[in-house]
């Protein structure tokens, strides 16, 4: 069963004048997979079949059997005799041969229904609408996940796979992400490569153990896009061709933008996760809603003062609010703003921690669903430096501040620019 772009998929292959192109996608179980590796650019360069060596890391690029071949490049078999089989044998012996193959890869969906077991699955997929959805005809869902701190703990540089190590419960999230149909995207700031710490074929080996770690927990991800830039130069060693001013380094949007394309990603229905305040400035001009884990910098960096949409710990926490509690988090705003009007100032109170800061965005994700200009003031902007505060609640606040502000929102009803003072968690 496929339901596949086949037009996109042979102007690929047109395009790039391969002599074959083979449709990959990740799965769930890339240890009992027959693989494939491709450079940065999508030539393939090697064939992985099935056992794998348990002691070598292999990036999750699966053959789904469905390929674009020019006619031409069969000419050398047209003589044999015996049966060959695409990936096991005629694939490798082109590569051999000084061929070109390129890999095509795609979220659509194409699964084997040769059993009782996945006919069954394939027919349920069809009913559920899974199959269409999974088009790329139809705009898709998101999650953007950036990787130092957010997926795997963040040793500082990290130049070797032997140095890559998953957060506890990033794989079982990944794999939430999977299951509920989001795109589930990786985008990260590489600098060591320009420093000259680690090379491409390095960044690739840690990207395979990522990969293969991930599979065997039952997660992948659709793509990883990377940024091997730095701006600054002077680091002994470095590549002088990578110190540049790019536009993928994040926060630029580069990286997001590329794979909204490959992907028809509705930025609307997307999330944006990462540890950094660089993620968060990431999601602001791109346009798709924030949240920041507490692994990592834990949004601690304070490279630019910006705020996220949601704050959870870690990115367990970050599925179940994406998955289950939005949801409901949205219906519950919904209701409480019904008669809000333009101009309205909504006042969210609350105990320390009691969830007034998620309440918030919610409200404000509604309201700009709505139409709406809205956004979040949180009174911690105004919080008295730790010296000044006085014994009550309001003493912690600078009220004569926070009057003048709410002065001059009151009643608003075009575009104004405010400038408000950023909260510092550390001081």
């Amino acid at each position: 069963m496929l339901d596949v772009d086949l037009t996109r998929f042979k102007c690929f292959h047109e395009k790039h004048k391969a002599a074959a192109t083979i449709f990959t996608h990740p799965n769930d179980h890339p240890h009992d997979s027959d693989l494939i590796e491709t450079s940065e650019d999508g030539i393939v360069t090697a064939f992985h079949p099935y056992p794998h060596d348990p002691e070598f890391f292999y990036p999750n690029k699966v053959s789904a059997a469905l390929y674009y071949i020019r006619r031409q490049a069969l000419f050398p078999w047209r003589s044999t005799v015996t049966p060959l089989d695409f990936c096991k044998d005629l694939f490798p012996e082109m590569l051999l041969a000084g061929a070109e193959i390129r890999s095509y890869s795609s979220p659509e969906y194409i699964k084997d229904a040769g059993t009782p077991a996945r006919l069954d699955k394939v027919c349920a997929d069809f009913a559920s609408g899974r199959i269409a959805r999974a088009s790329l005809a139809s705009p898709q869902k998101a999650v953007f996940l950036d990787r130092d701190g957010c997926i795997n703990v963040d040793h500082g540089h990290i130049d070797r796979p032997e140095r890559f190590e998953l957060i506890e419960g990033a794989a079982a999230a990944i794999a939430c992400f999977n299951r509920a149909e989001y795109r589930t995207i990786v985008v990260t700031n590489q600098p060591v490569v320009a420093r000259g710490d680690c090379s491409i074929r390095d960044l690739r080996m840690i990207h395979n153990k990522m990969e293969s770690e991930l599979g065997r927990c039952g997660a992948f991800v659709d793509a990883i896009y990377f940024c091997p830039h730095h701006p600054d130069r002077g680091f002994v060693g470095e590549v002088e061709a990578l110190k540049v001013r790019c536009k993928c380094r994040k926060p630029a949007t580069g990286l997001i933008d590329e794979a909204v394309e490959a992907f028809n990603i509705d930025r609307s229905q997307s999330w944006i996760i990462g540890d950094s305040s660089t993620d968060i400035a990431l999601a602001k001009r791109s346009g798709i809603r924030s949240i920041l884990v507490e692994t990592g910098a834990g949004g601690l960096d304070s490279k630019y003062h910006v705020m996220p949409d949601y704050t959870v710990s870690d990115l367990s926490e970050a599925a179940k609010l994406i998955l289950t509690v939005h949801p409901t988090l949205i219906d519950t705003a919904s209701d409480l703003i019904a008669h809000v009007k333009p101009g309205d100032v909504c006042f969210v109170g609350g105990l320390s921690r009691s969830g007034k800061s998620v309440l918030s965005s919610a409200i404000a994700e509604v309201l700009r669903g709505r139409g709406f200009d809205a956004q979040v003031v949180a009174l911690d902007r105004w919080i008295r430096p730790v010296a000044d505060r006085e014994p009550t609640v309001i003493g912690r606040y600078d009220m004569n501040e926070i009057r003048k502000v709410l002065r001059r929102l009151v009643g608003v009803r075009s575009r104004e620019t405010h400038d408000l003072p950023y909260y510092d968690k550390l001081s």
